[in-house]
């Protein structure tokens, strides 16, 4: 309780000092400095915008996947933490939530207790902008109908469409030049498809062991080397790269230093791990294929144009037959579930003149 009230009043007297027309955050549920910088800009009436944020299913999921095995989210008679929720519960209806793992406490009882007693607990923690936060951009109608549906107002929601599509939409627009770039590469034909492979950051997350983790990835790859394609890799910019040498050594895929969002736009094929990049290759309209060798089983793996792969052993034919259906000529369409109109960047800006 002492280290919130601190760092409340260094950012009052922060913002007090410099006055900001608003402050921009990942979210307004997480612990370390964010609901002292909530309380302070509040107090002061300065506006918080809520920019850089994961899709809402992915958030949700993931969140209730990390405490599914944490006796101190969980309610119940069994124990005296778990009782000692099951009371808070009563009284903090809306911290609770009812995910496929059981009923689930957002942040420990005692936690949420303290927050509450300084004034800084979430109203709505199980909707990333349904708290303390003034704003929230969203991606585009999908999400926002989710937002609405976990309780958030729509006044706070602003439909620009994430920051980055302005580049996606670019990306799309020089498809032909980005392909260009590839041409020099010995590994890279012209009459190929290109399959884009995002490979999956779960050591790093520590879902698996970097062991695991490797043993999958060579069933993985030695499928992909047998389909004859471009295999163009991206990793995760915090991605060690030395775990993979050994392995990558033995195959003549292209990696890429590439953003994903400038590779999606000609790619034929995405495959990710339980990765929040489909929401771009969603925008793109590409077939994507997950690979959830860790049985995660995650809810907002679905999509039209999305098959769910646990066995890696069954991947060669689920590439075959999705390679099979490609068709090169076909007009490029975007996702109208998405908002992306190469303004997001300009609409964000004049809100914030707006705001001054």
């Amino acid at each position: 309780m002492k280290k919130f009230k601190k760092e409340y009043n260094f950012f009052f007297k922060l913002f007090k000092k410099f006055k900001p027309i608003a402050i921009l955050l990942p979210g307004d549920r997480e612990l370390g400095p964010i609901p002292s910088i909530l309380k302070a800009s509040n107090k002061l009436k300065i506006k918080t915008i809520i920019t850089t944020t994961s899709s809402l299913l992915p958030s949700l999921d993931m969140v209730s996947w990390t405490r599914r095995n944490n006796k101190e989210f969980k309610i119940g008679i069994n124990s005296f933490i778990s009782f000692f929720n099951l009371l808070i519960s009563f009284f903090f209806k809306d911290q609770l939530h009812e995910t496929k793992y059981g009923k689930l406490l957002f942040s420990p009882g005692p936690l949420i207790l303290c927050l509450y007693f300084i004034g800084m607990l979430p109203k709505k923690p199980w909707c990333v902008g349904a708290s303390q936060s003034d704003y929230i951009i969203a991606k585009g109608k999908k999400e926002i109908k989710l937002m609405l549906g976990l309780g958030s107002e729509r006044k706070k929601i602003l439909n620009f469409g994430a920051l980055e599509y302005d580049n996606l939409l670019n990306s799309i627009n020089n498809k032909k030049k980005i392909v260009k770039q590839f041409f020099n590469n010995k590994n890279f034909s012209k009459k190929k498809n290109i399959i884009l492979f995002s490979i999956p950051h779960n050591p790093e997350h520590n879902i698996i062991s970097m062991e695991k983790q490797i043993k999958q990835l060579k069933i993985i790859f030695k499928t992909l080397s047998r389909i004859n394609e471009n295999i163009i890799l991206i990793f995760h910019p915090k991605t060690n790269l030395n775990f993979y040498k050994d392995l990558l050594k033995n195959y003549n895929f292209i990696i890429s230093k590439k953003s994903y969002i400038d590779l999606m736009p000609i790619s034929d094929l995405y495959l990710c791990g339980n990765s929040t990049t489909v929401s771009v290759a969603e925008i793109c309209n590409k077939p994507i294929i997950n690979l959830d060798f860790v049985n995660l089983d995650f809810s907002w793996i679905k999509n039209k144009k999305l098959k769910n792969v646990t066995n890696m052993n069954e991947l060669y034919l689920i590439l075959k037959k999705e390679i099979s259906k490609i068709k090169k000529k076909e007009v490029f369409t975007i996702n109208k579930d998405y908002t992306i109109d190469g303004k997001s960047t300009k609409n964000f800006i004049n809100f914030l003149y707006k705001l001054n």
